[in-house]
Order: C-alpha cells, then sequence, then structure tokens
C-alpha cells in the first residue's frame, strides 16, 4: 500500500450533503458511506478534523415549525 501524501485533513461535511437524496435531515446511507471513508482514511494513518454542518437540519426544523403553524391555524 502506498504512504498517503497527506498526514493531516480536515473534511467539512455540509448539510445538504449528509441529507444525501433529500431536501432536508439526515440520509442513513450517506451517512454510512461517509463513516466508511473516513474509517478507511484513519486506518491509512491520516489524521482527521471533521466539521459537520448543519444547514439541511434547520431547515428541516424551520419547515416542520411553518406546517405546525399552519395546521395549528385550521388553515
Amino acid at each position: 500500500m502506498t504512504k498517503p501524501k497527506y498526514r493531516r485533513v480536515v473534511v467539512k461535511l455540509s448539510g445538504e450533503a449528509l441529507s444525501g437524496p433529500e431536501k432536508f435531515g439526515i440520509h442513513q446511507p450517506t451517512i454510512d458511506r461517509f463513516a466508511d471513508d473516513l474509517a478507511t482514511a484513519h486506518r491509512l494513518g491520516i489524521a482527521l478534523g471533521v466539521v459537520v454542518g448543519g444547514g439541511n437540519v434547520l431547515r428541516g426544523a424551520k419547515v416542520s415549525e411553518d406546517a405546525m403553524r399552519c395546521c395549528s391555524k385550521g388553515d
């Protein structure tokens, strides 16, 4: 196996990336794929810094909030 080019890597997983094919939320198969890829990099000896975005979660909460407000008014 060849030696990795970089010893330290910062990975930014955007909120949109976490949602996979969905519009918002967290798509478990996508998360599993990211976890496998990160674990593989770690096994190669790469030190990882991971930044996780949450925009999709916040947008999903906003959609739910708006729907609840709409339904509670009897609309």
